[in-house]
């Protein structure tokens, strides 16, 4: 039989446990996040660099700005800032 200090020790343990893995989880979850605004400047650029976007004509980016999104589904938004100061 436990005994209720024993009983609170292992309630202890596993609220601790699961605090634990609850942290790790959104950890990751962030990490992963955080890395996609990145990956899509990568991309972008790229893109850029090899002349497959026009980046004088940001309108036409915009089926590309949409395919980024279904990828990268947890961004808000995606935007495209010109060497003149403006944001597409």
């Amino acid at each position: 039989m436990l005994s209720a200090s024993q009983g609170a020790r292992i309630s202890r343990d596993l609220g601790q446990r699961n605090l634990s893995e609850i942290q790790r989880r959104v950890v990751d979850h962030l990490a992963a996040n955080f890395e996609y605004p990145a990956r899509v400047t990568a991309l972008n650029v790229g893109m850029a660099t090899r002349g497959e976007i026009d980046i004088d004509n940001p309108r036409s980016m915009l089926f590309g700005f949409y395919d980024q999104w279904q990828v990268f589904n947890t961004l808000s938004a995606i935007a495209w800032g010109g060497k003149d100061g403006n944001v597409t």
